[in-house]
């Protein structure tokens, strides 16, 4: 077929043309456009996001590279301490793991003596790094600021943590080593690096790394994190991501800021390829789509109208409306299948709708109840079912069902009840896999007799999950007209399998909850179990504390986390040695010190348990006090987990009613006199009152 300029005296095809070039042309091409600059938005945001996350990661591993010398250090402290050699060696196996670590190693002592370990250092720098030691148990990090691209950085650790003043290592650290830079390579690809003190001197910075005048003209690429910054070097836009890295937990030093930057360039070079092959793919495209969409527009024109007008009928609900085209092509059979379904739209689109129903009703909800019951409700109503009946097996006996009845006009939730059933009118239901129709007193079952002696038919729907039996729907039906009765047959079973799917849903999720609670009471009592004076302590505690929260009105979701909480809360122990768990006497300093460690040696064994992060807090903070007093965070009030001031007062009314290896229980008078004591210190008052209804 020629394309002419007999093509624009029609007035629709003029229309159609022009309206194909405003509404998908331009839009093609602006969508080619759009498509461009998410993927490329799309791909700066993923590199901005790595870049922040490599960050953090670089500082954490510098963190890890400085405590891993230390260690070194301290492990040299300890032989040079405890060897008589007059002047102090270390053994070659040592002398070695050192050498890879610090480019030198002295031995410096009250009287100013230096003695090299490892390597050498110039006598003056040596003397003015020393001077710089300020007798503290805390390792110190010392900086000796250059104009180079990377500062010396000096490591000072304490002979004898208990005794500082006795003398001191002093360690130049290895800055390929330190930085991850040069032969011990541990950037990212592509990636520059800048670290500042918190005075703003440059420890290093690599080539391209951001440098002080970049930061002072930096400009934000969110207004909400200022961690993420971007500046020009040499003509190049640079983004950058910034991160503390926090020395005072360890070592006796300022904050560092590290700094880790990308060009966009680098960023972005995936990209070149695909901006230079992505217009021409889209360019062909849109040439394609233009010639077929004009080619049959003008054979379609004539036919098109008339479908149309059809269409737009329909559109008002007139299912009555019937398409005349004589064209001798396939349109003219297209006019007569669109005849024909007009005539069957209008049940065909109520039986989707309330099938749709149905389906999002009966799976937005995992209680097997409510599943039920909505589902018979509607498919009673879809159906005009006289009765319709859920009849569930008994895999323990196999002649008892359990039924969920509903009668027409009855009430919405249906009423169980239980009946037997004989081997026969087992067959007669479950029989068959996908339905069996009930139609002479023979079939029907002794439970459906007085339906049936009303004139009903029944239809019987088995409902399997995992491939095994779970049940039947039963639908009572008055008339089943034959030329429609597939059409429903076909639609209930559709419902049956929704409503199956359903059942298995919920059952699963049952199952779930199951094991995940049987989980915790393992792991609980897996703690329990490491004293034989702690046995049953967390379950005691968990389920005192559910009692507690009950008396004070918490909501379920509370309890429940509670629940579980109460069962881990003490799963920190594991990391607390026997020896003083079971120890007969007083503790002292140092293992006070490390019963005290347990809630932070909890939360390291829950964290990698996505599921258990609701109940950290509980497991944190279950020995805070309401005073302030309290550990790890010495958090107070209300600054305090509403759970672990729960579970604070269930905690010490067990261990102070039970027995330990120190003293003996207390009585019941004196525990709830020392409780109520400690209401507005220890805990939260509104708690001590709750536990003191249930307790009295």
């Amino acid at each position: 077929m020629e394309l002419g300029a007999s093509f624009f005296k029609s007035k629709l095809g003029k229309r159609f043309f022009f309206l194909f070039l405003f509404c998908a042309f331009l839009p093609t091409v602006i969508l080619l456009f759009l498509s461009y600059q998410k993927v490329v938005g799309q791909m700066t945001d993923q590199s901005l996001l790595r870049l922040q996350e490599d960050t953090k990661s670089y500082g954490l591993s510098l963190f890890e590279r400085l405590a891993r010398m230390e260690n070194l250090l301290n492990i040299c402290a300890i032989k040079l301490s405890l060897s008589d050699d007059r002047p102090p060696v270390i053994d070659n196996e040592l002398k070695d793991s050192m050498s890879s670590l610090f480019n030198s190693v002295y031995l410096v002592v009250p009287e100013k003596i230096y003695a090299p370990l490892v390597g050498s250092l110039n006598i003056q720098k040596l003397k003015d790094t020393a001077a710089r030691y300020s007798s503290e148990q805390q390792s110190q990090i010392v900086v000796s600021h250059s104009s180079e691209w990377v500062s010396p950085v000096y490591l000072l650790v304490a002979l004898d943590k208990k005794q500082p003043h006795d003398g001191f290592l002093l360690a130049e650290l290895n800055t390929s080593v330190l930085w991850g830079i040069g032969s011990v390579l541990l950037l990212p690809a592509m990636t520059e690096l800048a670290v500042y003190d918190d005075s703003g001197s440059q420890l290093i910075k690599t080539y391209a790394a951001s440098s002080q005048e970049h930061l002072r003209g930096a400009r934000r690429l969110h207004a909400s994190d200022i961690r993420l910054f971007e500046y020009e070097w040499e003509d190049a836009l640079y983004f950058a991501s910034s991160w503390t890295l926090f020395l005072q937990s360890g070592f006796d030093a300022p904050p560092w800021t590290i700094i880790l930057s990308q060009s966009k360039k680098d960023i972005l070079a995936p990209m070149a390829e695909f901006r230079q092959l992505f217009p021409l793919v889209g360019l062909l495209f849109l040439w394609v789509v233009l010639f077929l969409s004009m080619y049959f527009l003008r054979k379609t024109l004539a036919p098109l109208n008339k479908l149309k007008e059809g269409t737009q009928r329909i559109a008002t609900k007139d299912f009555t409306t019937q398409v005349d085209v004589v064209s001798g092509d396939e349109f003219e059979e297209l006019a007569d299948s669109f005849n024909s379904m007009t005539k069957q739209l209008s049940k065909q689109f109520e039986a989707l709708a309330v099938i749709d129903k149905i389906n999002r009703t009966i799976l937005s909800s995992l209680d097997t109840s409510v599943v039920v019951s909505t589902a018979l409700q509607m498919m009673s109503d879809f159906f005009n079912a006289e009765v319709i009946i859920f009849a569930r097996t008994n895999s323990e006996n196999r002649e008892t069902l359990e039924l969920a009845v509903l009668e027409k006009g009855g009430q919405i939730t249906p009423d169980s009840e239980y009946t037997e059933i004989s081997q026969v009118e087992r067959e007669n239901l479950f029989g068959q896999d996908r339905y069996t129709l009930l139609d002479s007193s023979a079939q029907v079952p002794r439970f459906l007799s007085s339906f049936a002696a009303k004139g009903c038919t029944f239809l019987s729907l088995p409902l399997f999950t995992e491939q095994k039996l779970a049940g039947t729907v039963i639908l009572g039906l008055n008339v089943l007209d034959q030329a429609s009765a597939k059409e429903e047959i076909k639609q209930a079973r559709q419902i049956a399998d929704q409503l199956a799917i359903a059942l298995a849903n919920a059952s699963l999720v049952q199952e779930l909850e199951l094991l995940s609670i049987g989980t915790v009471e393992a792991l609980s009592r897996t703690v329990d179990a490491k004293s034989e004076w702690t046995a049953g302590h967390s379950e005691r505690v968990a389920g005192l504390a559910v009692k507690i929260a009950m008396a004070m009105g918490l909501e379920s979701s509370n309890i429940e986390l509670l629940y579980r909480g109460g069962l881990l809360h003490d799963i920190g122990k594991i990391g607390v040695p026997l020896t003083i768990l079971d120890k007969p006497g007083r503790l002292n300093d140092d293992e006070y010190t490390t019963v005290k460690s347990h809630p932070l040696i909890g939360k390291k064994i829950l964290e990698p348990i996505d599921v258990y992060k609701d109940i950290m807090p509980i497991v944190v903070q279950h020995h805070e006090r309401f005073d302030g007093k309290g550990y790890p965070h010495g958090l107070s009030g209300y600054d305090i987990d509403i759970n672990a001031r729960v579970l604070a007062v269930a905690d010490v009314y067990d261990a102070l009613i039970s027995e330990r290896p120190y003293r003996q229980g207390w009585i019941q008078e004196k525990v709830l006199g020392h409780i109520e004591e400690q209401a507005g210190k220890m805990f939260d008052p509104q708690v001590v009152d709750a536990f003191m209804t249930i307790a009295s």
